[in-house]
């Protein structure tokens, strides 16, 4: 029974981890007690934001204002997994992804172009239900570039992976 509580849980940490890296990335922390930095010569970087953020953050109560971030990101998120994109990080209600690493990605470019498209279109669709329970919209921004970029694991507590 212990060995079988002790596997779950070396389970429930590994998806864990994989829910903050990169699999290449965790497997080479795992195995080496540490992760390289490594250079990338072409990648895609994708950026967002709502635009007026600032104004419905003032207007939302901590609670709602986190629940309707959470309701775009979450879309975002499974946009990532369909073109094999790279969550980096959100920073308040900045998005960032990137596409052609840790893993090469042939067509980095156009996987993040209609990554942005189908982001368009979830915001598009997270808006209109917003308006249909009274609230306002949230005009997404969006902004892509193409270009050489280093990645690795930075810090030691709440380590992140980060370009």
């Amino acid at each position: 029974e212990r060995t079988s509580e002790l596997a779950e849980e070396k389970h429930r940490s590994e998806r864990l981890l994989l829910n903050i890296l990169p699999e290449s990335t965790a497997l080479e922390l795992r195995e080496h007690g540490q992760a390289q930095a490594h250079s990338y010569p072409s990648c895609t970087v994708l950026f967002s934001d709502f635009q007026g953020f600032t104004r419905f953050s003032a207007e939302l109560g901590d609670t709602r204002l986190v629940s309707d971030l959470d309701r775009f990101f979450r879309a975002f998120d499974r946009l990532t997994d369909r073109f094999g994109i790279e969550k980096i990080k959100t920073i308040g209600d900045a998005y960032m992804c990137a596409a052609g690493l840790p893993e090469e990605h042939p067509q980095h470019a156009l996987a993040m172009v209609l990554m942005a498209l189908a982001m368009l279109d979830e915001a598009d669709r997270v808006n209109r239900e917003r308006a249909r329970e009274g609230l306002a919209e949230w005009p997404i921004r969006i902004g892509i570039h193409t270009g050489p970029v280093i990645a690795g694991v930075v810090g030691e507590k709440k380590f992140a992976y980060d370009v």
